[in-house]
């Protein structure tokens, strides 16, 4: 247990008096002074500040829209702007192969012609830009023989909520969890953050777990391989285009970089209009993800796993002022931060979970607010869980988790101090 220094402080907006606690921020409860504001890492991708925008300009609506509706009337269905979204991937894709073949054909039958040469291996640089990205499966992995307990569980909420199976889970430093597939034959890939199940119960655990398993049942157009891919390649393109201006650059390198800089105003508008079109349909699934996962751990444990996930700053910010050598031990890092996690003070707790719940608060960019995400859950309440862990089950999973602190801590300590 930390000891903090407590102490007592009036609020210079309220005049109201709290026993603060000195390692944390001042914040008053009763007017919510200093509260601070939830700043997660939303990313800077082309696809995560579109779709950031958009939920901030039409979230408040669509949410007013569903939030009485039936959960399965959120399954996304073949809409006008869906069947548009698919032509204009199958677009993209078609692109992709013109360059392709417009590459070699070039490069073959253009010898020795050197504007011919050129003008191939600039299809062949754009095809490799746009190419379909299948991901690579891990191979530092958990197999079903290295840890049965923990894939019996995965199946078991794979199968309440309608997914896949996964046939690996990889346990990581993250304070988070992730559902993916990857690689060619596809693989299901599950990724649990150490340190975020560490401060979960079990119930909480099985909430966040069947979240990201809803998202290989939910129809999320923008998951699927098809669209998703045709996304990236236009993401992958539009940074290119736009390489950041060098203050040194030569005549040349700027006149380059302004006239890159124009093409890519050909590319951003049909980046933008197929992520407008399929924004809505990706918020509807997540809504819908949220409440398959209350199916199988309950709403109340959903709830409080989404107040969790708000600690992930506290962890970041422990391991950022703790680790200073990679000579430390990965396992006794690890405790540490877990141990620092466990024992914030009530305030603080109070603190990050009224931010976690704020308006503009999301996981991430991806994702709708908190707050919403809470309120939907809430209008439609499940009681009773239907995945449920014995006292045995628990038993085995918690030691299967523990071979892999050494390897967890370890990483922790690569990521924050690398070259200490």
């Amino acid at each position: 247990m930390e000891n903090w220094v407590a102490k007592d402080c009036v609020c210079p907006d309220c005049g109201s008096q709290i026993h603060a606690v000195k390692e944390f921020r001042q914040w008053y409860p009763t007017c919510e002074w200093n509260i601070g504001k939830f700043d997660p890492a939303d990313g800077d991708s082309w696809i995560e500040r579109i779709f950031r925008d958009q939920g901030v300009s039409h979230g408040n609506r669509l949410y007013e829209e569903i939030r009485t509706s039936s959960p399965e009337a959120l399954r996304p269905k073949w809409t006008a702007s869906r069947i548009l979204a698919t032509i204009l991937s199958l677009s993209v894709h078609l692109l992709t192969a013109a360059l392709a073949l417009a590459g070699g054909y070039f490069l073959i039958f253009g010898w020795p012609s050197i504007p011919q040469i050129l003008l191939g291996l600039t299809c062949l640089v754009l095809f490799f830009l746009m190419r379909p990205r299948f991901g690579k499966a891990p191979e530092n992995g958990l197999s079903r023989h290295q840890a049965p307990s923990l894939f019996s569980l995965c199946d078991r909420i794979a199968d309440q909520v309608g997914s896949p199976r996964p046939d690996l889970i990889i346990v990581d430093e993250d304070f988070n969890a992730a559902f993916g597939q990857v690689g060619f034959p596809r693989k299901t890939v599950l990724w649990i953050g150490l340190p975020l199940w560490e401060v979960l119960d079990w119930e909480e655990r099985v909430a966040v777990l069947a979240h990201e398993f809803s998202h290989g049942a939910n129809g999320d157009a923008t998951r699927g391989f098809f669209m998703h891919s045709a996304l990236l390649a236009l993401a992958a393109l539009l940074d290119y285009l736009r390489q950041p201006y060098d203050p040194d650059a030569t005549i040349f390198e700027m006149v380059t970089h302004y006239f890159l800089w124009g093409l890519s105003w050909l590319v951003l508008p049909l980046l933008w209009l197929m992520l407008i079109l399929l924004w809505r349909d990706s918020q509807r699934a997540e809504f819908l993800a949220d409440y398959l996962a209350t199916s199988a751990s309950g709403t109340q444990a959903m709830k409080t796993s989404l107040s969790k996930l708000a600690l992930s700053d506290q962890f970041h910010h422990f391991a950022s002022k703790n680790i200073v050598s990679t000579r430390q031990s990965g396992r006794e890092i690890l405790k540490r931060s877990l141990s620092h996690l466990q024992n914030l003070p009530a305030c603080e707790l109070d603190r990050l979970s009224r931010l976690s719940q704020k308006e503009d608060a999301r996981l991430d960019a991806t994702h709708p607010p908190t707050c919403q995400r809470i309120g939907f859950i809430q209008s439609h309440f499940v009681d009773n869980p239907t995945i449920r862990i014995e006292d045995e089950e628990r038993n085995a999973i918690t030691a299967e988790f523990e071979a892999q602190k050494d390897h967890v801590g370890t990483s922790l300590i690569q990521l924050w101090a690398p070259d200490r």
